[in-house]
């Protein structure tokens, strides 16, 4: 299950213009926000809370340009110690697939 700390960052990351987020994750989150695709990668964490998150509009595809990518750095009580993006930018211009290549800060 998905803290619900990590699930009010997911909200409040995907926002920079009032839009609907549409959940495409094997992760279940407990909203329905359509226009807006999130996809989680917990990176092979033991607890699944995810390490990366990505936001674009829905129908992008992941090896598309067009996803701001954050990842998630935890403490040793597996709380949010940092929220870092993908390049160092909330932009909407990275490729989901890379998100493991990015620099992060």
């Amino acid at each position: 299950m998905i803290k619900k700390s990590v699930i009010l960052l997911i909200l409040l990351s995907a926002f920079s213009k009032a839009e609907q987020v549409q959940i495409t994750s094997p992760i279940p989150l407990p909203v329905n926000l359509p226009n807006f695709a999130i996809q989680l990668d917990p990176a092979g964490r033991s607890d699944d809370q995810p390490v990366y998150i990505g936001f674009a509009t829905a129908g992008t595809a992941k090896s598309a340009s067009g996803w701001r990518i954050l990842e998630l750095i935890y403490d040793a009580s597996s709380n949010i110690s940092q929220v870092l993006y993908a390049s160092g930018t909330a932009s909407y211009d990275k490729i989901w697939n890379n998100r493991t290549i990015y620099a992060y800060n």
